[in-house]
C-alpha cells in the first residue's frame, strides 16, 4: 500500500505460473464475479490473455491499452485491481529499483475450497443474498455431491510403468525441482493480526455437543465475525451452541451468520463513561479534548456497534446494504477497526449523509488505502487535510490575509478560545460537536 500509484506513464509487467493450466469460467462467473464485479472479471480475463503473450516473451505494458479495450478509467482500473487482490485473483508487487509494477496471475480456487475459504465464501453471501446465494451452491457443487467415491482403486505409477526404485533414488538429485505456486488459499489467512483466542473458544465449547473439529474448520468466518461485530469468545460461544445442524452436530456457517445478525440490535460492547474519559497513548493524544474522545471510541466499539450508535443519533436505523458495505470492508482486512470507525463517522456525521453510500465508501477506502492509513489518528489527519485543500484562497491581494481553515466536524475543538481562533468555530458549532459526541456515550444497550 502506497506504492502501487498508477498514472497513464506507468508500465507493468504480467506473469503467470500456472499459464498451462485453463481457467475454470464457470467458476469465475458464478463464485468471483458477483464479488469482483463486470470490470473486475474483465480486468482478469485481459490480464491474463497478456500473461500469455508475456510467456513467449517478455512485454512491458502501459495503462493507455487497458483503458482503450476496456474502456476505463485509471481509478476504475486500480479499484477492480484492488478488488481482484482481495479475492487472491492476481498478486501486486513491486520491482527493485524501478517504479514498474509486476502483476503476478493467480487461477480461481476450485468450488469445493472456495466454500471452505470462508471470507470469500461470506463476500459471496453478502453480495447475491441468501436465496441467490443457495441456487448457486445447487448448481455449482450439487453434481459434485451426487457421487461419492469409496475406494481408490487406480493404478500406481509403480505399478504400471516399469521403473527402477533404485534408478529413481541414484538419479533424485538430477531431476528438475519446481516449486509449487501458492495457491490463494494460503494468502487468505484473516488470522496474523487478530486478538481473537481461538483456543479459549474451542474450551468453552469442549463441554458442548458440538463437533469441535467444525468448529476449528470454519476458523476464519468466526474470526470475521468477530472482527465485524466486536463479540468476544463468550459471546460467540453462545451464538454457536444455536448454530449446530440436529442431524450431526456440525457448525451451520449459514445459521451462524443468520442469528449474529438477527440478534445484534444493540451492541455488545457499550460506551462506558470510563472508555470514553480513559486518557489516550501519548502518541496519538491530539490535546483536543472532543477529537481524543472520538478516537477514544472508534478503537474501543466494534463497526457496527459504532454505526448502530450513530444512526441512534441521528433518529435512523441501520438499512441492510449498509450492514453488507461495512462486512465487505472489514472482511478484506485492509484497515483496523478504528479506522473503518472514522470512515463511518466522517461520512455520517461529518459529511451528513443519510446512509452509507458503497461508492463513496469504495473511493475513500482505496484513497486511505494508497495514503498507507493504519490508525484513527491518522485517518483524521487525512480528512483535514483533504478539507484544507479544498479551502485555498484563489487570488492573493497586498494586505496579509488570516487564513482561516474549513475543519471537518471531528476537528473542532471544544476545550478554549485558543482553539476557536485556530479552527474559526463558533460557540454553536463547538456545542453541536460536544452534543454529538455526549449523544453516542449515552446510546448504551
Amino acid at each position: 500500500m502506497g506504492n502501487d500509484q498508477i498514472n497513464v506513464k506507468s508500465q507493468y509487467i504480467v506473469i503467470n505460473k500456472f499459464i498451462n493450466s485453463p481457467v475454470n469460467y464457470e467458476i469465475l462467473t458464478n463464485l468471483y464475479q458477483p464479488i469482483i464485479g463486470n470490470k473486475g472479471f474483465s480486468l482478469y480475463s485481459l490480464l491474463w490473455s497478456f500473461s500469455i503473450e508475456s510467456q513467449r516473451k517478455i512485454r512491458v505494458y502501459d495503462y493507455i491499452e487497458l483503458q482503450s479495450i476496456l474502456d476505463m478509467g485509471l481509478d476504475d482500473i486500480l479499484k477492480s485491481r484492488k478488488k481482484l487482490e482481495a479475492t487472491g485473483l492476481i498478486s501486486t508487487f513491486t520491482q527493485v529499483n524501478s517504479k514498474r509494477l509486476i502483476y503476478e496471475m493467480h487461477l480461481p480456487l476450485t468450488s469445493e475450497d472456495f466454500f471452505k475459504t470462508d471470507i470469500l465464501s461470506l463476500m459471496l453471501f453478502d453480495s447475491v443474498g441468501e436465496d441467490i446465494y443457495n441456487k448457486i451452491i445447487d448448481r455449482i457443487l450439487i453434481n459434485n455431491l451426487k457421487y461419492k467415491p469409496d475406494r481408490d482403486i487406480s493404478a500406481s505409477p509403480l505399478e504400471e510403468f516399469s521403473i527402477s526404485t533404485s534408478n529413481l533414488k541414484n538419479k533424485a538429485d538430477n531431476l528438475v525441482k519446481i516449486s509449487t505456486p501458492t495457491t490463494s488459499v494460503d494468502r487468505m489467512n484473516i488470522l496474523k493480526n487478530s486478538d481473537f483466542n481461538f483456543k479459549l473458544l474451542t474450551d468453552i465449547l469442549e463441554n458442548s455437543f458440538i463437533d469441535i473439529d467444525s468448529v476449528k474448520k470454519n476458523m476464519n468466518l468466526i474470526v470475521s465475525e468477530h472482527l465485524l461485530y466486536g463479540l468476544d469468545e463468550i459471546a460467540l460461544s453462545k451464538y454457536i451452541k444455536q448454530a449446530i445442524k440436529l442431524t450431526d452436530n456440525t457448525l451451520d456457517t449459514n445459521k451462524l451468520r443468520k442469528i449474529i445478525a438477527k440478534n445484534f440490535s444493540e451492541p455488545t460492547k457499550k460506551v462506558t463513561e470510563e472508555m470514553v474519559t480513559s486518557t489516550p497513548q501519548a502518541n496519538s493524544k491530539t490535546g483536543n479534548q472532543a477529537v481524543d474522545k472520538l478516537i477514544s471510541m472508534a478503537k474501543e466499539i466494534a463497526p457496527i456497534a459504532f454505526l448502530q450508535q450513530l444512526k441512534k443519533q441521528k433518529h435512523g436505523y441501520v438499512a441492510d446494504n449498509e450492514q453488507r458495505i461495512v462486512r465487505e470492508i472489514v472482511s478484506r482486512h485492509i484497515f483496523s477497526n478504528e479506522v473503518i470507525n472514522i470512515l463511518i463517522y466522517h461520512l455520517l456525521i461529518g459529511e451528513n449523509n443519510a446512509t452509507l453510500n458503497k461508492n463513496l465508501v469504495d473511493t475513500i477506502a482505496n484513497d486511505w488505502s494508497q495514503k498507507n492509513v493504519q490508525t484513527a489518528s491518522q485517518a483524521l489527519e487525512v480528512i483535514k487535510q483533504r478539507k484544507q485543500n479544498k479551502v485555498q484562497p484563489k487570488k492573493q491581494s497586498k494586505r496579509k490575509l488570516v487564513a482561516k481553515e474549513t475543519l471537518p466536524d471531528w476537528a473542532k475543538s471544544t476545550s478554549s478560545k485558543n482553539d476557536s481562533a485556530t479552527t474559526g468555530l463558533t460557540e454553536s458549532q463547538k456545542q453541536q460537536l460536544q452534543k454529538q459526541l455526549d449523544q453516542l456515550n449515552k446510546n448504551k444497550s
